[in-house]
């Protein structure tokens, strides 16, 4: 109650303490979090992983073979891998132990030809050297081979009609548009857009539409 006189004055019986919110809210924490996981529980998908395994420990020599560049071919695995003994060549899996193999020492010795596969048509995959050159493989030694001296720029590329079409240099022309159907012969350059060795680098290359762009 007020007091005119003497201000506001307790009433007896009646505490002038208000209850803390935090009292309150520690109260109601723990059954409103337990009711907020059991509906995430509910919604949760469950999913059972497949077990993971190693395929092949390729590297028995050193430490590791640092497999790379993977790249698909219609069932095989194409990659980049140093078996401590042949350095970093190409490799082929169909994701067995047994059916892990390299495909062929192409630079014999330990520093190997640095093989980065990039790019695969039907069967077959393009990839390149640390020497430079565009070369193709069928996943066997035989099979294995250069088809130009043009170097491939790995990360500018596309597959459109049965061709593979790329950025490459031939370090006479500069960086420019080639393509290629899986043959020496039907390896050329599209356009010398920037003439002579100046390069026009074309770049970010989609197939859309019966062109590439």
């Amino acid at each position: 109650m007020i007091d005119g006189e003497k201000g506001p004055r307790a009433i007896s019986g009646i505490s002038s303490r208000r209850p803390s919110p935090n009292r309150w809210q520690s109260r109601r924490k723990p059954a409103r979090t337990a009711a907020v996981r059991a509906l995430a529980e509910s919604l949760e998908p469950r999913r059972l992983l497949s077990a993971v395994s190693l395929v092949d420990n390729i590297n028995k020599v050193t430490d590791s073979s640092n497999p790379s560049n993977f790249v698909v071919a219609e069932n095989e695995l194409f990659f980049t891998a140093n078996d401590g003994v042949h350095g970093q060549e190409l490799w082929e899996s169909d994701g067995t132990s047994d059916g892990t193999v390299m495909v062929s020492d192409l630079v014999p010795g330990s520093t190997g030809s640095g093989a980065q596969p990039f790019a695969a048509l039907g069967n077959d995959v393009f990839f390149t050297t640390t020497t430079g050159g565009l070369y193709i493989s069928d996943g066997t030694a035989a099979g294995t081979v250069q088809l130009s001296t043009v170097t491939p720029n790995a990360n500018n590329w596309t597959v459109y009609n049965g061709r593979l079409y790329f950025q490459g240099n031939d370090t006479v022309h500069g960086s420019e548009l080639w393509a290629c159907d899986g043959t020496a012969a039907g390896t050329s350059l599209i356009a010398d857009i920037a003439s002579g060795t100046d390069s026009s680098s074309p770049s970010d290359l989609v197939a859309l539409n019966g062109a590439i762009y």
